[in-house]
């Protein structure tokens, strides 16, 4: 079934997909299809934000061993959870991105070379300053490639002179974030947060030199890392070896 123009929620738990979804979009739903039914079997809402959290941390571990050639291996995991909390919320994942960065930075309305973290006043444009914006959607990314070129247009400079664990402290200020909007039950307050660390998942890979598109199919290449089966049968969390040797999803 060709799905990479589809609507997100047209896809359903247990129908696998056999070929390489080109959308930030596709790539959602094919994680959906893989472990939707996975999930809302062995997984609560809380457990998905932990499983999140437990990623970010494993990109410290490599950064305490100075493994920095293995943080792009860890980003595709940090992504699989985001996607898994969107796909949990109803929330698309692309659609809250562009909503909150319409191709522009939503502070400044840069839309190149922003430097508004460096701004002791940050200017906050209005919502009708946003809707021009928002509203023009001839330029809205698709492919992960696209997402990453607009944040790397946008928020390149900065993020040029900033270190790879400066980069990486900031993501996981924003996924911090995620979880308190979830505690506090905001789920706009999640969406405009969600938003964030995709930015920043971009951020770590054009910092690392990754292009985010292939090292998310690499990890996931239209099936489960753990079993390799198209729709996931893995056994219950629990019941799975902690090792060094289990799959970090």
């Amino acid at each position: 079934r060709h799905y990479n123009n589809c609507r997100l929620w047209t896809f359903k738990k247990g129908c696998y997909v056999s070929f390489r979804p080109e959308t930030v979009t596709a790539y959602q739903g094919m994680l959906f299809s893989i472990y939707g039914a996975y999930d809302d079997t062995h997984y609560s809402d809380e457990d998905l934000m932990f499983r999140l959290y437990e990623s970010m941390a494993k990109c410290f571990e490599t950064v305490r061993k100075e493994e920095y050639e293995t943080i792009a291996e860890r980003i595709p995991h940090l992504l699989s959870w985001l996607c898994a909390i969107c796909n949990r919320k109803k929330i698309d994942l692309a659609e809250a991105v562009w909503h909150k960065y319409p191709n522009v930075c939503p502070y400044g309305l840069e839309v190149s070379g922003c430097i508004c973290i460096t701004r002791e006043l940050v200017y906050a444009p209005s919502l009708a300053e946003l809707l021009r914006f928002r509203n023009d959607r001839s330029h809205i990314p698709g492919r992960f490639k696209e997402f990453q070129e607009m944040f790397a247009r946008i928020y390149g400079p900065v993020n040029k002179v900033k270190s790879i664990v400066a980069v990486l402290c900031h993501l996981a200020e924003e996924i911090g974030e995620v979880g308190e909007a979830y505690r506090l039950g905001n789920k706009e307050g999640m969406r405009e947060e969600i938003a964030d660390v995709f930015a920043w998942l971009c951020g770590v890979a054009t910092r690392l030199g990754a292009h985010l598109e292939a090292v998310a199919w690499d990890a996931y290449p239209g099936v489960c890392n753990t079993c390799r089966e198209k729709i996931c049968i893995c056994p219950p969390p629990r019941a799975m070896s902690i090792g060094p040797l289990r799959s970090p999803r």
